[in-house]
């Protein structure tokens, strides 16, 4: 077998190699492609969820009234407490 003739088998050898690694790609790309329309759709299923949730407790909260039980703040004060006294300490020496 003459250099001619490898190296035409090894171009050949290659060009097959390129043939099986552009399907591998495409086929990898479709695979992610789909991968991510699911997540995709998953995503907007849970966020429509989420919304129709929300939309309901705002609509419970709204409809919450004061009850007579209901206690009112207490007023703050007018005047701030003064410090309390501290004891001193008899065996301290000052």
């Amino acid at each position: 077998m003459g250099e001619g003739e490898t190296s035409a088998n090894r171009a050949n050898a290659l060009e097959q190699a390129v043939i099986r690694l552009r399907a591998q790609y495409a086929t990898d790309v479709a695979t992610l492609q789909q991968v991510v329309n699911a997540h995709t759709e998953t995503q907007e299923r849970v966020t429509e969820e989420f919304f129709a949730q929300m939309t309901n407790i705002i609509q419970k909260l709204a409809s919450f009234q004061p009850t007579s039980t209901t206690t009112t703040p207490a007023p703050l004060p007018t005047q701030v407490p003064a410090a309390p006294q501290v004891a001193t300490n008899p065996d301290r020496v000052q």
